[in-house]
């Protein structure tokens, strides 16, 4: 389980880990499918002003926000 708040698991070690995510109810999964597709990032946040804008229209359509 991933607390709320806590927007990305981490691993303090140095051997490979491998991580889980059940989200319910379902329909997350296309978020993650459609930004790979799209080739949006999801960690850093974007330099180009035109990603940022595509990126921010994207989480909109899941009901997500990016805050920094």
């Amino acid at each position: 389980m991933i607390p709320r708040g806590v927007h990305q698991p981490s691993n303090p070690e140095t051997e490979p880990v491998r991580v889980l995510l059940i989200f319910s109810p379902s329909g997350m999964e296309h978020f993650f499918e459609e930004a790979a597709e799209g080739r949006i990032p999801l960690q850093a946040v974007p330099a180009d002003p035109d990603v940022l804008e595509k990126r921010d229209v994207f989480a909109e359509k899941y009901g997500y926000e990016f805050v920094e």
